[in-house]
């Protein structure tokens, strides 16, 4: 997908675990392992396609190393104040704040549409591919 004009291969990859999502959301709990599997197997896809933003290293699908990095480089900005150093660790702040408050929306979520509430999920991702698109767009102008 290195070369397609309509789709980014990042947007094929969140159709790709938009999929999987939609599917998980229609399964029973008797299948609740083929559900993980194919969960991990999503966040091991989001996990390969989404390694950097603005240049930093990171991770979406967990934080504590981008607690750790964030930290770091808080406190070397700091130390050498250095302010392009500490708002990247500003950033690393942002995704592990965001990866929270996602996880605790699901928490809410599960508890109101139980397995359906991975749709919600979905729907994020979907909102990530126009992003991607929107700015595919920005910057062909």
């Amino acid at each position: 997908f290195k070369y397609a004009k309509k789709l980014h291969w990042r947007q094929m990859i969140l159709l790709i675990e938009i999929l999987i999502l939609f599917v998980v959301g229609f399964m029973p709990g008797e299948l609740d392992m083929l559900a993980t599997v194919l969960v991990s197997f999503s966040c091991a896809m989001q996990v390969e396609a989404f390694r950097k933003m603005h240049g930093m290293a990171f991770a979406t699908t967990m934080c504590t190393g981008n607690l750790r990095s964030g930290t770091e480089l808080l406190a070397v900005g700091t130390l050498e104040n250095n302010g392009e150093q500490r708002k990247h660790g500003l950033w690393y702040y942002w995704i592990d704040l965001v990866f929270v408050a996602g996880a605790a929306a699901s928490a809410l979520l599960c508890q109101v549409l139980a397995e359906r509430a991975v749709w919600v999920c979905a729907a994020a991702l979907l909102s990530a591919i126009l992003f991607i698109r929107y700015h595919r767009r920005m910057a062909e102008v």
